[in-house]
């Protein structure tokens, strides 16, 4: 792909659920010199960050099927699934921790950092309740400014931050999902750690037969590149609505925008088309099933205590059919400018970088998407692996 001017500021709004609102006005050049001059500093010390969290404990999960959270929430007109679920969701959130005093989240349960848990939850993990159960652990995850700058510091971060995810996924693997089939979704900082997790756990081992497809969205900074799926062993990129064991990426971003022209990443990035499930596919609006506005409010300032605003959330909107259509150009997911839609006004990023839409752009077609996939999954399994129900913690 060709190097571009803008590349600081791709790589800035790759890194969180979205950024716009308070930076709209701000040049690449200016919201990287904000990223420096707030949040931690110094050197990472992995002996310096908070303890690890015990996946044993509950309150560790932000989304479990026996409580009542934000992931069960539909959009409106949508019904909720009336039966238990035969597959289950791990969903890995994206960069929360805006207003950051250390490299990793101290996991403050009443925090703006909780707040915007709570809205990835709502906009993002809710997709998934009509195919599945979904569990969504909390994690020590890595502070915004990581994805500014050096590159060895995002690194080192994100390897640490690791342990939480692998350690979930085993408490998740022994005391939830206990032989059942899953579905790894994720977005942004959770979709760089999700790759992670797939090569290191899943690819090549008895657990890729039980990964129904991965959903791996808007990677920062080219993290999920056509080269780096093409080396797994026995999973690869998704080329049809129905196939399992595979891959789903995308970026958005609105065509003919500063930003995609001045996107630039290591690699090419990996682009399924959510219109048409087709790897570098276009589609058209036709295709589109909908659009679902967005609940509550995501907290996008670097500045103040990283307190919590009693963010409240109502129920998601009423889904817009046929607002684009959606081509993949050179990794990059193109879709028609945004920016007199009300989707979420606060996420339609100046300059046309479209990440904290990725999902809620195209809700109806991911929700669609993955009801169909586990029923494709469900009608090749012997009636002898016939999965039972989700464990229950109480």
């Amino acid at each position: 792909m060709k190097k571009r001017f803008v590349v600081s500021v791709v790589l800035a709004l790759g890194a969180a659920a979205g950024l716009a609102a308070a930076y709209v006005v701000m040049t690449g050049q200016t919201l990287a010199l904000v990223m420096t001059l707030t949040g931690p500093q110094g050197e990472f010390d992995p002996t310096a960050q908070s303890p690890a969290p015990d996946y044993a404990d509950m309150s560790n999960w932000a989304a479990l099927p026996q409580t009542q959270d934000l992931a069960d929430i539909t959009p409106a007109g949508v019904s909720p699934r009336s039966l238990a679920a035969p597959v289950d969701v791990f969903f890995i959130h994206p960069t929360g921790y805006i207003k950051a005093s250390q490299w990793t989240s101290p996991m403050d349960p009443v925090s703006s950092t909780e707040d915007n848990t709570r809205w990835m939850l709502a906009n993002q993990a809710s997709v998934f309740n009509g195919c599945c159960e979904v569990y969504a652990p909390r994690y020590r995850e890595g502070a915004l400014k990581i994805f500014f700058g050096d590159r060895q510091k995002k690194d080192d971060v994100l390897d640490f931050v690791y342990g939480d995810i692998d350690a979930s996924f085993t408490y998740f693997l022994a005391n939830f999902s206990k032989g059942r089939p899953f579905i790894i979704a994720s977005h942004s900082q959770g979709s760089s750690l999700a790759i992670r997790l797939i090569e290191r756990r899943i690819d090549g081992t008895p657990l890729r037969d039980r990964m129904v497809a991965a959903y791996l969205i808007g990677s920062p900074a080219g993290d999920i590149g056509d080269p780096r799926v093409s080396r797994l062993k026995s999973i690869r990129a998704c080329e049809s609505a129905a196939e399992l064991h595979c891959i789903i990426h995308f970026a958005t971003y609105a065509s003919g925008s500063q930003a995609a022209l001045g996107a630039e990443t290591p690699e090419q990035m990996l682009c399924v088309n959510p219109l048409t499930w087709e790897r570098n596919g276009s589609g058209s609006a036709s295709d589109h099933l909908g659009a679902v506005s967005t609940s509550g409010k995501f907290d996008l300032s670097p500045f103040g205590a990283d307190t919590s605003t009693q963010v409240a959330f109502g129920p998601l909107g009423q889904p817009a059919v046929a607002l684009t259509g959606a081509d993949c150009r050179e990794g990059l997911l193109l879709v028609n400018d945004m920016s007199d839609k009300s989707i979420d006004k606060d996420l339609t990023v100046s300059g046309g970088n479209y990440h904290g839409l990725d999902y809620p752009l195209f809700h109806m077609n991911l929700r669609k998407n993955a009801i169909e996939r586990v029923s494709a999954y469900m009608g090749q399994m012997p009636e002898r692996e016939a999965v039972g129900p989700a464990v229950s913690v109480h």
